[in-house]
């Protein structure tokens, strides 16, 4: 009798664990994801710079785009406005969607709303104005030029200049990620 409630204590013990083990990783989870959408509501303002968009022939285009963003009250949302060249024009509004554990972006263009899922891959920072986040669509969720893909999207601030790109990677390929748009950008003063 005494072996068995030693068993249970032991049992008990290790599954207490087990569940505060994973309390705090969802919670340093959530840390690092507010501290994604903190770092990108520091790029208030207008960014100018060149998009350079990669077709999947390889040839790639550039383009100017104007950047504007701006933020709610506790970096809860993060919206962004871009004009590409003289044309098209999109906006694009980001939220931690707190039951899924995931970031959510409604992306509008030509008056249609294309809602996207994000998880959260890393976060480095030194300060406001030098970091790195990385994000992407989850396994399955995304489809690009027509193919299963998960889409990864890098963010590097570095003082009044940032670099961001887009990569696809294909299941159904034989290579890593490749690269469909990398922009460079200035903050306008």
């Amino acid at each position: 009798m005494q072996h068995k409630d030693t068993f249970m204590r032991r049992t008990l013990l290790i599954v207490t664990f087990l569940v505060q083990s994973l309390v705090m990783a969802q919670q340093a989870h959530a840390d690092d994801m507010e501290k994604v959408m903190q770092l990108w509501c520091t790029q208030v303002g207008t960014w100018t710079g060149m998009i350079d968009i990669t077709a999947k022939d390889g040839k790639t285009t550039q383009q100017e785009l104007v950047t504007t963003h701006d933020c709610t009250e506790a970096a809860s949302f993060h919206i962004v406005r871009e004009r590409f060249g003289s044309g098209t024009s999109t906006v694009k509004v980001t939220f931690i969607d707190k039951a899924a554990q995931n970031f959510h972006t409604s992306y509008f263009v030509k008056g249609t709303d294309a809602p996207y899922s994000f998880s959260f891959v890393s976060v480095e920072a030194t300060d406001d104005k030098h970091w790195k986040t990385i994000i992407a669509s989850t396994p399955g969720s995304e489809k690009y030029e027509g193919r299963p893909a998960i889409l990864r999207y890098i963010r590097i601030r570095n003082g009044d200049s940032i670099e961001s790109w887009k990569d696809v990677q294909f299941p159904d390929g034989t290579s890593g990620f490749e690269p469909r748009s990398k922009i460079v950008q200035t903050l306008k003063r």
